[in-house]
């Protein structure tokens, strides 16, 4: 930043530096891409430009800076600038409160609203990009589902406030406000799980999985509680009374990582 303002840099060309995956996937995207951007922008820079990311353009797009474009690649005396992801199991050198509060303030998120909802998150079909034009495919429903997420959703709405949702084309805000506002989290292992970032500590986390503990230390640094339920493969159905007594028991008992 220093040496930004000393040569009175005016444009910037963020070049990523995720430590996985790709860019134009959420979870590579956010933590790999954006919210290191965040972390470390200068305010005072005229213009900063993004490397494409495909469907998630529009998050870029959305967000309250003025200055934000994509790419040109006829873009000339750029300045070139890349900052470390956190994209990794361990997410190195993240410093979640800070970033939590630089995006509630530039979100203008209302963090003294009170509500308390369970949060059900379901894949969508995937954006056609990503089955044709992506740099890794695969995406949304085609990669995980659970085919009968409805059922839980009518099983668990019947004992609590219950707002099934769909994220795919939700913006960065309604995505952070529906996360920090619920007091209970049930969704899929999956790219979605980055928006954990946004909950507020001992908010209870219902993981449905039949994989690894991708996102362990992410839940542990953002002090949730967590509760996991096998599932038998990527697009098994689940016991919907299995989701439910998983939020009972993440709601009386708070503690973490407890498998059923």
């Amino acid at each position: 930043i220093d040496v930004i303002n000393e040569l009175q840099i005016k444009k910037i060309l963020i070049n990523p530096k995720n430590l996985f995956g790709s860019i134009q996937h959420y979870f590579h995207f956010m933590f790999g891409y954006f919210l290191p951007f965040i972390a470390n922008r200068n305010p005072d820079c005229i213009e900063y430009f993004f490397c494409d990311c495909g469907p998630l353009n529009r998050l870029l797009l959305d967000t309250p800076l003025y200055n934000i474009r994509i790419l040109n690649p006829t873009i000339e005396d750029a300045y070139e600038i890349s900052y470390s992801g956190y994209d990794s199991p361990d997410f190195p050198d993240i410093d979640i409160w800070n970033i939590k509060s630089k995006i509630f303030d530039l979100y203008e998120i209302d963090v003294s609203l009170k509500q308390d909802y369970i949060l059900l998150v379901d894949r969508d079909l995937p954006d056609d990009f990503y089955i044709t034009q992506a740099e890794l495919t695969g995406s949304a429903n085609i990669r995980r589902s659970v085919p009968n997420m409805q059922e839980i959703y009518k099983l668990l709405s019947e004992f609590k406030n219950t707002k099934f949702v769909f994220l795919e084309k939700k913006s960065l805000k309604e995505q952070i406000e529906l996360f920090y506002h619920a007091s209970c989290v049930v969704l899929q292992h999956g790219a979605a799980m980055a928006n954990l970032i946004w909950c507020r500590p001992e908010t209870h986390i219902v993981e449905i999985f039949c994989g690894n503990n991708y996102y362990k230390n992410l839940i542990d640094m953002c002090e949730l509680s967590h509760i996991q339920i096998h599932q038998e493969h990527e697009h098994a159905e689940i016991e919907p009374s299995l989701v439910l007594n998983a939020d009972r028991k993440s709601t009386r008992l708070n503690s973490s990582h407890i498998p059923l």
